[in-house]
């Protein structure tokens, strides 16, 4: 679909809107078109390097939030994106959705949440010229934001789209990806999560279509109100993927 010269790039992505849905929806559909001129700009695989990769998501986040600003669309967007090419994973991502990577031996956040109270953040929003407010429980930029980066959100100079990056190479030990909102991870234990994929995958009966639905309703028995989205990505078949 997006003409990218190797065929086994995989790419994977969770927004989080806020005052409806069309942040989101817009996201969804510009950002990876966005990552895929990117990436085509340069088909020389040995100037592949984790910081091409990075760039190239920095371009395509700042891209996507200039053409908010374009539309006139003045709510935003939470982004977590995954990028699998061959054995190298690269995470990017504003605000506060997940990425937890899952294997017999390796159990690992990559993402640290762009939120407002986090020091570093408090400080750039303030040299910025805004400032952070608890109001209805949380800290909020200008008392109004929750999270101190998305995409959109251009009535709020604070509040940037610059995403924050990891690069890891996979290895037989990877099994699997959760990409997810705060609505989950915020009410689900990470071990929760971990347990309830591991069994669903050892269950022959279960679809993996269904396995994401057990996390977000695992989500709703424990009392989440918040937009709650889940994403499970396989790193290899699921008959290697032994039970935990």
């Amino acid at each position: 679909m997006f003409e990218l010269p190797d065929k086994t790039t995989r790419f994977f992505g969770v927004f989080d809107g806020h005052s409806g849905s069309l942040s989101a929806t817009y996201a969804t559909s510009q950002l990876p078109q966005l990552l895929a001129d990117q990436l085509k700009a340069n088909s020389d695989p040995a100037a592949l390097s984790p910081d091409f990769y990075r760039n190239a998501f920095e371009s395509a986040f700042l891209l996507a939030d200039e053409r908010f600003t374009q539309k006139k669309i003045t709510s935003g967007t939470t982004s977590v994106c995954a990028l699998i090419t061959k054995d190298q994973l690269y995470i990017a991502w504003v605000g506060d959705s997940k990425a937890l990577l899952v294997g017999k031996r390796t159990q690992l956040q990559l993402v640290k949440p762009h939120k407002p109270e986090n020091p570093d953040e408090r400080k750039r929003i303030e040299t910025a010229g805004g400032t952070v407010l608890h109001a209805q429980g949380q800290w909020r930029v200008n008392g109004i934001l929750n999270v101190a980066r998305s995409i959109g959100d251009y009535s709020l100079e604070a509040v940037i789209a610059e995403p924050d990056f990891v690069d890891v190479q996979l290895n037989e030990a990877h099994d699997f990806l959760v990409l997810g909102t705060d609505g989950l991870w915020d009410h689900v234990p990470e071990s929760l999560i971990i347990e309830t994929v591991y069994d669903s995958l050892a269950d022959t009966t279960m679809k993996l279509d269904d396995i994401p639905k057990l996390l977000i309703e695992a989500a709703k028995e424990r009392d989440s109100q918040d937009n709650i989205t889940a994403v499970v990505v396989l790193l290899k078949p699921r008959h290697q993927i032994e039970h935990l």
